[in-house]
């Protein structure tokens, strides 16, 4: 589960943040800031992010720079608990083509996540990551489709992943909107290590600059 508060003094005056893990295509003008709490659990072992935070700055229209990361708690079985910070993210966003109803909206946005956070807590990836998602929007109706396809490689033991996740979403007044969402993951060429993911997601826009945003999901995975 995962909850987010963004406020986003943009130079256009709009905040575009999202409940989904999969990406949009859009890009903002300006700086905003993302503040976003998470809860994960798998079997015995429950971790949180107080807070995850999230800074992006967009510019040229068409480019954005995100940087971010967290503090969290990472509970497993006997009551232990450890505290640590989680890795820090580096991501920078180019949209190729707008959506409309007309064209497909496509973007990339290649990222790195670098080893920071605390190993000991279960909050590091223990090595860099490097990802590039490709997505690709449009609207249909009153509603909005994203895919995304994404591939990722470890830099130290070059273990490639991938994954492919789509997401719709439906405004259902000027200030609220529902969305859902389907991921499929893996690391490549190991059917085992094959993980799915559905959430359910909502956004509620009660000012221009201001967004309000959680998801709640579960995870299946297949030996």
């Amino acid at each position: 589960m995962a909850v987010a508060l963004r406020p986003a003094p943009t130079a256009s005056g709009t905040a575009s943040a999202g409940p989904f893990e999969v990406g949009d295509t859009d890009t903002e003008d300006g700086w905003s800031l993302e503040v976003e709490s998470v809860r994960v659990r798998s079997g015995d072992h429950v971790s949180r992010t107080h807070p995850a935070i999230g800074l992006t700055w967009g510019f040229g229209e068409r480019f954005e720079l995100s940087l971010g990361s967290g503090y969290g708690i990472s509970a497993f079985d006997k009551g232990q608990r450890r505290h640590g910070a989680h890795d820090l993210e580096l991501a920078f966003k180019w949209a190729l083509r707008e959506a409309s109803d007309a064209a497909m909206g496509i973007a990339i946005e290649p990222g790195v996540s670098l080893p920071t956070g605390d190993r000991d807590a279960g909050l590091s990836e223990d090595e860099a990551v490097l990802e590039v998602p490709v997505r690709f929007s449009r609207p249909v109706g009153q509603g909005r489709w994203t895919g995304q396809a994404a591939w990722s490689r470890a830099m130290r033991s070059h273990e490639p992943a991938w994954s492919v996740g789509v997401a719709y979403e439906r405004p259902l007044t000027r200030t609220l909107t529902l969305g859902a969402e389907a991921i499929h993951e893996q690391v490549a060429d190991d059917a085992a290590s094959a993980l799915q993911r559905g959430n359910l997601g909502v956004s509620w826009t009660p000012h221009p600059q201001w967004e309000v945003a959680g998801r709640v999901g579960r995870g299946w995975r297949h030996a």
